[in-house]
């Protein structure tokens, strides 16, 4: 489904995707979905701009915890799960779907992602049926691979 393909892959940096394309371009069949996934990162990136004009003091004075939990774990070893429960204790702070999805605007366009995650992305995980919502946690690395080449899952097979 491309509205879900978006949601998981959209809305990358310029950069990024240039980096990407200099390590794989994709086949002529899958340019139904990459050039969408081109659009949508096109697209924010002026409000990226903006956002880090507006944000960037605030920012810039958030003091971050003494020690963070860090959850480490194999694939299907139940780590979502346990990313799950400790998101449900409204005093520890996590990645959210709205906040990785675009996660150079997130802060601008958070009410927007919201509604756009809520109708767009499937209420489940296709691997494990697991719920899924625009509030629900994500792995960071996913708002980090929109970001940067440095992470693990640049290089992934989609």
């Amino acid at each position: 489904m491309l509205s879900d393909r978006l949601v998981a892959a959209g809305c990358f940096r310029p950069g990024v995707l240039y980096e990407g394309l200099k390590h794989s371009r994709p086949k002529l069949s899958r340019w139904p979905v990459s050039l969408p996934i081109t659009l949508s990162s096109l697209a924010v990136e002026p409000l990226a701009w903006l956002q880090s004009s507006l944000y960037s003091r605030v920012l810039a004075q958030v003091v971050l915890p003494q020690v963070p939990i860090v959850v480490i774990g194999y694939w299907r070893s139940g780590t979502t799960y346990l990313h799950q429960l400790l998101a449900c204790d409204p005093t520890i702070a996590t990645a959210r779907n709205a906040l990785t999805v675009a996660t150079q605007v997130a802060f601008l366009l958070k009410p927007w992602l919201r509604t756009l995650i809520h109708r767009w992305m499937m209420s489940q995980r296709t691997i494990d049926v697991v719920s899924r919502g625009p509030d629900d946690p994500q792995e960071d690395e996913m708002g980090l691979a929109r970001l940067t080449m440095d992470t693990n899952m640049a290089f992934s097979q989609a």
